[in-house]
C-alpha cells in the first residue's frame, strides 16, 4: 500500500488535499477582504460624521462643492462659497476668487446636499 494513493469517491487523496489547500486559501483571502472592508467602512463612517459636522481646516478644498470659509479663527467673519469643479476658484457673495489668492483662512466642507423628504 506504501507509495500508492487511495482513490476516494473518484478523487485521489492528493487531489482532495490540493482542493482543501485551495479552499483554505480562498477562505484566507475572504477574511482579508472582510478586514479591508471593515477598514473602509470605518473610514466611510468617519467621512459621513465629518460631512454632517464639518471640521475647520487650513487645507484648501480639493473637491468641488459648497464650503464654509472663515478668516483665521474668526467667529464673526464666516462666509459660504461654492468651489468650482476644477477647484481653481471659489464663488463668494462678494465675487469670485482664485483659490490661490484667498489669503489664509480656514475651510469646512464640502457640505452635503440635503436629502429628499
Amino acid at each position: 500500500m506504501r507509495g500508492r494513493v487511495k482513490n476516494v469517491g473518484g478523487a485521489t487523496m492528493t487531489d482532495r488535499a490540493q482542493q482543501a489547500r485551495e479552499h483554505r486559501e480562498r477562505l484566507r483571502a475572504a477574511i482579508e477582504n472582510m478586514e479591508k472592508t471593515e477598514v473602509c467602512l470605518d473610514i466611510f463612517d468617519r467621512a459621513i460624521d465629518q460631512a454632517a459636522q464639518p471640521v475647520w481646516s487650513k487645507d484648501r478644498p480639493t473637491v468641488a462643492g459648497w464650503y464654509w470659509w472663515r478668516a483665521d479663527h474668526s467667529d464673526t467673519d464666516i462666509e459660504m462659497c461654492q468651489v468650482s469643479e476644477d477647484c481653481s476658484h471659489a464663488q463668494f457673495i462678494a465675487g469670485e476668487w482664485e483659490l490661490g489668492r484667498v489669503g489664509g483662512g480656514e475651510w469646512a466642507g464640502p457640505l452635503p446636499l440635503p436629502r429628499e423628504a
